[in-house]
């Protein structure tokens, strides 16, 4: 029989490899049912809402070249929705309410489906209203289709922070008073504490005053516990000396950095928000809200090791366990000095060098680290010299674990004692952008107020910005500055970028940056896709205040159905008024103040009577055209001496040097006033106020606060003189 040529055999040798492919492939379905739970976490029971009856829902697993299916039915009262961060998806399937998927309604289902088209580990969270905070997130594992394992075993660790309050109700407190939850977290920066800690201290509070900024902090909620996998404590494996164990870190947390640390030895980075890196270890890890990072730990010896994430803060930790035998506990991270931290101890999250922090390492005296490649036996030391190294650092004590010995990585790899930058980030392979591609650049300023409580991006928030346009085929670089005093994780749907990080050609390849105090982060990434994606901070309240945007890509549309719809999720991204009032109720006088806010508007109403005839009252609209400006105009009535008076205002609100308040203000009699006014918090309950005008009159007020509603007042004001009272917040 005469052989064919190979032309022939070019349709069948197709077929045979088309068979081949599809039939390694396959589909993989999952089913997710979102319902309210009530859940005892911190020892008080609440309510969360939870996948599957489950707070994280279950790890979605499939393989390169898989299609994964995954029905969403929704038990809520009110609209839900499923993103999956980091994850290349179709338009369609990325789970942005009304941006680019329908929201889930209630009691109805949706079935997401999209192709496998890379490995690594991302997660899923809701992308409506707050739920995320509420329980609604989980892990996803996408392997290679051929993987050649370096571990033995592999475990997920979900991070995430827990509040018993329900988090619209959070929000709405840290909008009447960003301090809401200072008392709850040992974390008020009063007076008292700046004198406590000498002459340094009071030179940054000093200072800070002066450049108008505020006491420092790390974060803006008080959580009621920290979790790994759903709880404070997690179990994870009884390994044996020897044994490599690869863990897929996510935080999904909705507003807390965590720091990592293994009491086993050093962490092996291999990933970093499911891209490979070129692999070294690391002592600590600082993680950002929405980030994943791949890590391989050993278990040294016949004992449990913690893995230990710590709430930056340092108002909690969650733990994990590897291994059997006499618990090794991974090092104390110790709760910042707030009071000594300054510009200086701002930028690009360097908690290791903030002053005032000092480093508490009781678990780590004597430690001898085996940098050698791990065997399944114990092996002695080899490597003195790291041991000792370890041994001498600074603040460091070791007496605990006094002899240990542990076996870690190969001495070879990079070792950074804090990875709290991207620098040390580097691709395994090379990751430029198209050379020919037509290039664009955008300047996104990260702006706000902590003051305020108000987060915004180029001044504007999400649901009144106008979208960014580009076009595909277009290398679009991202200039982002933090104008702001706080951390800012940004996320770009859709997309990984390029951090600009100094590596060159082998820019490390991510979907989540950090943007650290007054920094400014260059990222770029090749236009490839279609229609709208979101950006936005992954700290959730920042988000739902309107710290966000929408690319679009022109040239495309959205589907009718979403733009039908356009208009109702401006309520996730700034679009939300909030209300705070004040009633103080004194024996010389009582007065009331509410306001009536959304971003930069506010609505106040300012009534006050001296229980006599006397009385004033005051309604104005302000716009805060700055973080320092804020310009009014209303009316006033007032009531003194059997005079009767009625007037417009106009005046315009003013931050000085040293955060004193300036306002000055002409009524339709064309009088004039400026006022001046400032407030100390001069220990953790106890605040003094003062207020001072040019009509001469002024008043002086000292607050004790019994919780964040009820105050015990006392005053002396210029017209009414002594009282003594109680003010309530709500």
């Amino acid at each position: 029989m005469p052989i064919k040529p190979i032309h022939h055999w070019i349709p069948i040798m197709f077929c045979l490899l088309s068979f081949a492919t599809v039939s390694k492939s396959k589909v993989v379905d999952y089913r997710l049912n979102v319902s309210e739970q009530r859940i005892n976490i911190s020892g008080k029971e609440a309510v969360g809402i939870s996948i599957n009856h489950s707070i994280p829902g279950p790890t979605l697993k499939a393989k390169v070249g898989d299609t994964l299916r995954i029905e969403v039915t929704n038990h809520l009262d009110t609209e839900t929705s499923i993103h999956w961060h980091g994850v290349l998806v179709p338009n369609r399937m990325d789970g942005v309410p009304y941006v680019t998927t329908p929201p889930i309604a209630p009691g109805k289902s949706f079935v997401y489906e999209f192709p496998v088209r890379h490995s690594g580990t991302f997660w899923y969270h809701a992308h409506s209203a707050l739920q995320e905070q509420q329980g609604v997130y989980g892990s996803i594992a996408f392997y290679p289709e051929h993987e050649a394992n370096d571990y033995d075993e592999e475990h997920v660790l979900v991070l995430s922070d827990w509040t018993d309050e329900n988090p619209d109700q959070v929000l709405a407190n840290i909008k009447r008073d960003p301090d809401y939850y200072a008392l709850k977290k040992d974390s008020v920066q009063s007076w008292l504490r700046v004198l406590e800690n000498g002459s340094e201290a009071i030179k940054i509070r000093f200072n800070n005053a002066l450049n108008k900024m505020g006491p420092m902090d790390l974060s803006d909620i008080g959580y009621d516990a920290f979790l790994i996998n759903g709880a404070k404590t997690s179990n994870l494996s009884h390994a044996k000396p020897g044994t490599r164990v690869k863990l897929r870190i996510i935080n999904a947390a909705a507003s807390s950095y965590f720091i990592l640390e293994y009491s086993g030895g050093p962490l092996k980075v291999i990933e970093s928000d499911g891209v490979a890196v070129e692999p070294f270890t690391a002592q600590r890890i600082r993680m950002a809200m929405a980030e994943t990072y791949d890590v391989i730990v050993t278990i040294p010896d016949n004992k449990a090791y913690e893995f230990r994430a710590s709430a930056e803060d340092g108002t909690g930790f969650a733990v994990a366990h590897l291994g059997h035998g006499a618990l090794v506990r991974a090092p104390v991270f110790p709760k910042p000095n707030l009071v000594l931290m300054g510009m200086a101890g701002m930028d690009h999250g360097s908690m290791g060098s903030m002053p005032g922090m000092e480093m508490d390492h009781a678990a780590h005296q004597g430690m001898q680290m085996d940098m050698a490649m791990p065997a399944k036996k114990k092996s002695a030391p080899k490597n003195k010299v790291a041991a000792k190294s370890m041994e001498s650092m600074p603040g460091m004590d070791h007496s605990a674990h006094e002899g240990m010995q542990m076996s870690n990585q190969d001495t070879t790899l990079r070792h950074v004692n804090f990875l709290n930058t991207y620098k040390d980030l580097k691709a395994t392979s090379v990751t430029t952008l198209p050379p020919h591609n037509p290039p664009r650049t955008i300047t996104l300023r990260l702006t706000g107020s902590m003051e305020r409580y108000v987060w915004t991006i180029n001044e504007t928030p999400m649901y009144a910005a106008d979208k960014i346009i580009i076009k595909k085929g277009e290398n679009v670089k991202v200039v982002l500055k933090n104008e702001t005093m706080m951390h800012h994780p940004i996320h770009l749907h859709g997309h990984f970028f390029r951090i600009l990080n100094g590596q060159g050609d082998y820019s490390p390849l991510k979907h989540t940056v950090n943007v650290a105090p007054f920094e400014t982060v260059e990222l770029e990434f090749e236009a490839n896709e279609e229609k709208d994606w979101i950006f936005h901070c992954h700290n959730l309240y920042h988000m739902k205040l309107g710290m966000g945007g929408i690319i679009h890509y022109e040239g495309t549309e959205s589907s009718m159905d979403l733009m039908t719809h356009h208009s109702e999720h401006s309520a996730e991204h700034g679009n939300q008024w909030f209300t705070a009032t004040e009633f103080r109720g004194f024996s010389n006088f009582a007065e009331i103040t509410t306001q009536v806010m959304k971003n930069n508007d506010y609505v106040i109403l300012d009534a006050r009577h001296n229980y006599k005839k006397d009385y004033d009252a005051e309604l104005s609209y302000k716009k805060y055209v700055s973080q320092f400006v804020g310009i009014y105009a209303g009316g006033r009535a007032e009531h003194e001496r059997n005079d009767i008076s009625h007037q417009g205002i106009v005046g315009m609100e003013y931050t000085l040097p040293l955060l004193i308040k300036a306002d000055l203000r002409i009524n339709t009699e064309g009088e004039t006033r400026l006022g001046l006014g400032n407030q100390h918090q001069l220990s953790d309950r106890v605040s003094l106020d003062w207020k001072w005008n040019t009509d001469k009159e002024y008043t002086v007020e000292v607050d004790y606060t019994i919780n964040k509603q009820l105050y015990v007042s006392g005053n002396y004001d210029s017209r009414e003189k002594f009282g003594v009272g109680l003010s309530l917040k709500f």
